[in-house]
Formats: structure tokens, sequence, C-alpha cells
């Protein structure tokens, strides 16, 4: 059986409404998005290390320019008590310098007197501003005028006078850029004599989201790039850290190498001071060593004054006494007190003569220090 063959018509048919191909420029969108998906992707990997990397190192120097300044802390703490000790120790020994005995000065003079000669009247007084200096008034009783000479020639040490708005600027250039690269798409591309078909709201979208990548990396690099900064600040941080340390550190060496002497002193002679440091110990002090010394008390009076330019001893206890005795008893006690009192300073004597040829009137005062606390 021969079947009659007929003509099949294709399916196909042409159709107006088939959208035109899309220009070259916007075939190329596809290829632009699935780079920037791996650009976006690569650099978000490399600015996400760099960040972490950031991240260590600035809690790192963190960490350091803490320790440093917890050191530079202590080494300060240290520095400021050696001062203090060094102020005491200055303070002390401008004390002892200005309490010197006056009893050998006193034999001296007296030894001093030839066969003919006496002393009629003979007055030490300590300078209340400078107590190293005294002031000696001396009157003789005697047939030569070289008594005087002889008299002074005993005396030692005597004198006759690193941009918000650039970082905007940025911005606000990207956003003139895709505005204007908008502008030349609507007129060149989406003439309205054309009709828009899904295949430009496609590339339109895949624009937009090309858009969002590129943000997304460059929000990625901005937080990498502050952390970056933020890193490089504590690493500058622990580099002035290190150095004030190290400043510290050798202010306070050198400091201890000068101060050395002062401290030794100030080892020795502090204890003295710590026994009598209250004005009831001592007035009791200087009451007990008059009745002990056997000799005639005429009068005697206590009362607090102040110590000029001495911070660390800034008052003492000063006793005013009077005696009337044997001349040789007078100045061994004056003596005794002056060696058994270490820091008791003689800050006036006067001698006269007494009612018995052997006698002399003493009028002293001695004041004794009272340290601060």
């Amino acid at each position: 059986m021969q079947i009659t063959g007929r003509k099949i018509d294709d399916f196909k048919t042409d159709r107006k409404g088939i959208a035109p191909p899309l220009p070259v420029v916007l075939r190329l969108v596809p290829v632009m998005l699935y780079c920037s998906i791996a650009v976006t992707i690569i650099l978000s990997l490399v600015y996400l290390i760099q960040y972490r990397q950031s991240v260590k190192k600035r809690d790192a120097h963190n960490a350091t320019v803490v320790s440093l300044n917890a050191q530079t802390q202590e080494a300060r703490n240290q520095r400021t008590a050696l001062e203090a000790q060094i102020k005491i120790a200055t303070d002390i020994e401008s004390w002892v310098a200005g309490s010197r005995p006056l009893q050998p000065l006193i034999v001296e003079i007296a030894n001093s007197m030839g066969t003919r000669s006496t002393i009629v009247d003979l007055r030490l007084d300590r300078d209340a501003n400078a107590p190293a200096q005294l002031k000696l008034a001396i009157k003789l009783g005697t047939d030569s005028t070289k008594q005087l000479d002889f008299t002074l020639e005993k005396i030692p040490g005597r004198n006759t006078g690193r941009s918000r708005r650039s970082r905007l600027s940025v911005v606000v250039n990207w956003i003139t850029v895709q505005l204007s690269y908008g502008r030349i798409l609507t007129s060149e591309y989406f003439n309205p004599r054309r009709q828009m078909n899904n295949k430009h709201i496609a590339c339109g979208i895949v624009a937009l989201f090309i858009v969002v990548l590129v943000q997304v990396t460059m929000w990625v690099q901005q937080s990498s790039a502050g952390m970056q900064r933020e890193a490089t600040t504590a690493q500058e941080a622990e580099k002035a850290a290190t150095g004030a340390l190290a400043k510290e550190k050798a202010q306070l060496s050198e400091l201890g190498r000068q101060s050395t002497s002062l401290i030794a002193f100030l080892k020795v002679w502090q204890p003295y001071f710590q026994t009598i440091d209250t004005a009831q110990s001592a007035e009791i002090n200087f009451t007990m060593k008059v009745k002990s010394s056997n000799l005639l008390n005429l009068s005697q009076r206590f009362e607090q004054s102040g110590v000029n330019g001495n911070s660390s001893v800034p008052t003492a206890m000063r006793a005013v006494l009077i005696f009337e005795d044997d001349y040789v008893r007078l100045l061994n006690w004056l003596g005794q007190i002056e060696s058994t009192m270490p820091t008791a300073r003689v800050s006036s004597v006067h001698l006269t003569k007494g009612t018995r040829a052997n006698d002399l009137r003493m009028e002293v005062a001695i004041d004794q220090p009272l340290i601060k606390k």
C-alpha cells in the first residue's frame, strides 16, 4: 500500500512579539556579574584575612602597652618614693650641718686667754636663716691689744663680711559617575520608541546586584583598612610606651646613683630624729637632762618654734635655760648635751661672769627637732 505524502508545515512561525537581541554592551553584563562575584569573594577573603591579622596585632600591641604602662607607673612610683627620701635626707643633712657643737669653740676661746686677760661677756648666736653661720660677740678685759688678735686666730673659719573630607569626596564622586552612567543607558538603549523587554529588566537587576557586590567589597575593604589603622596606632602607642619606660628607668637609675651618699646618710641619722618626735617627749627629755646635771638652774622655759626652709623638720622644741655654776662643770655639761643629743642644736649661748670667781652665768637656747610624721 502506497501512502501519499503530505506536506508537513513547521510549527515554528515568525512571531512579531519576539524581543530583539541585546546590544553588545549589555551582553557583557552576565560576564561582569560572574567576574564581580569572583572578585568580591577573593577580595573579601583577602580583606577578612587582613582584618583578623590586624585585630591580632592590635590586641597584642594593646596588651603590651598595658604591661609597659604598668611597669612605667611602678618605676615612677619608685622614683617618687626615692625623691621623697632624698628630700628628707637633704633636710636632715641641713639640720645636722647647722647643729655643730659650740662647746669646743667656747673652750678654744677660753684657753686663748692670757694670764692678765678675762672674758667679760661672750655671746654666740646662730643665724635663723643660715644656722651654719655664727655671730660672735666678745668683750675682753685685758691690758694688751694683742689678746684680741690671738683669740680671733683660735676661731676657725672666721669672717670679718599629626580625612573625612577626602573620604566623603571619593564617595560623592563615585555616586556622580553612577548617575552619569544611568543617563547614558537611558538615552541610548532605552529609547521610549522601543518597547522595554524582560532581557533589559534582567540586565538592570544584574547590574544593580553588581553594584551591591562592589559596595560590599568596599565596605569590607574599609573595615580592613580601619582595623589596620588601629593596629598601626596601637604599634605607635607601644613604641611610645617603650620609650617612656626606658626614660623612666634611666631617670630612676641616675637618681639612685646620685643619691647613694644621701640615702646612706639618712639611714644613719633618721633613727635619732625618730627617737624624740613630739613636743611632750622633747620637754621631758630636757627636764631630765637638767635635773641630772646637778647644776644651779636659775630659770627654764620651753616653747615650740618653727624652722625656716625645712619641710621635713617643720618645728622644734626650744628650751631656754639659765645656769650659774662653776665654769668647768657648765662647759662640760654643754659638751655632754651636744654629744648625747646629736640632733639637738644649740642656737644661742650667752656667758657672763658669775657671783663667785670660778662661776659663770650661762644662758643657753637648745632646739630639739620634731621630724614630720
